[in-house]
């Protein structure tokens, strides 16, 4: 009966923790595009466009801000030993893929 209670509680305990986690990274992003927005409207947009227009500088810098804030996404590759890297290297090679 108690392992039961226990079992129930921390369920509801890691879904609450993982519901917030979520909506704080979601403020966080969008804090920092709305700061993001925020400069470029008045520091770039408005200075370099013949025709400055509030609107028209926002939706542009909207765009420009989502993609330079989410594009920065970086991966851990594990390096190849042995077979594995042979055949990398050899197909590599083979299509001029080689960086």
């Amino acid at each position: 009966m108690k392992t039961q209670i226990l079992k129930k509680s921390c369920t509801i305990f890691m879904i609450v923790a993982i519901c917030t986690m979520m909506l704080s990274v979601q403020i966080s992003l969008s804090t920092d595009v709305e700061k993001c927005v925020k400069h470029c409207i008045s520091n770039q947009c408005m200075k370099v466009s013949g025709k400055p227009d509030p609107t028209t500088c926002e939706g542009d810098c909207k765009t420009f801000c989502d993609k330079q804030l989410t594009s920065h996404e970086e991966f851990i590759v594990p390096k190849r030993n042995g077979v594995a890297e042979t055949i990398a290297n050899y197909i590599c090679k083979k299509f001029n893929t080689c960086s």
